[in-house]
């Protein structure tokens, strides 16, 4: 039987959580194969814990917006932290403290980069990042961007 996702957070990822206002506000399993997801958040900062085909996933989002969402590995290169694959694994007790470690340690940045005034830039500045990583990983690049131009390093 596949552990319920809700449970390991409360267990791996709430204790290890300095803010403890974080609060689950939303979660839910799918009927079929093992895909689920979870939801935390405070006043200033929600953080989605997903598991996907196996894989668990983190991303990071504003308070003010439901169902805005970044991938942890883009908000990791916005904090100049890293530029490889984000908080992403397949077991929930190596991704859950390591997520909790990063949010320990950010946790002011990832508030004030998600604040209502300044989500605007953050949101610009985060969306050039996820198309030059694409075109990184993928050499994907969305027509008409400006990265149509020479090839961004």
């Amino acid at each position: 039987m596949i552990p319920d996702l809700r449970d390991e957070v409360r267990t791996t990822l709430e204790p290890h959580l300095a803010n403890s206002e974080f609060r689950i506000v939303a979660h839910h399993t799918d009927d079929s194969f093992d895909n689920a997801f979870v939801v935390l958040a405070t006043t200033d900062l929600r953080l989605r814990i997903i598991r996907e085909r196996g894989k668990i996933l983190v991303d990071f989002g504003p308070p003010t917006e439901p169902d805005t969402w970044f991938d942890s590995a883009i908000v990791m290169e916005y904090l100049d932290v890293s530029s490889a694959g984000g908080l992403l694994g397949t077991r929930t007790q190596d991704v859950l403290p390591a997520a909790a470690a990063f949010v320990n340690t950010f946790h002011q940045e990832l508030a004030q980069m998600f604040a209502p005034q300044r989500l605007p830039e953050t949101r610009q500045r985060l969306d050039v990042l996820k198309e030059r990583r694409a075109e990184r990983l993928f050499g994907w690049r969305r027509p008409g961007s400006e990265s149509n131009g020479p090839r961004m390093s």
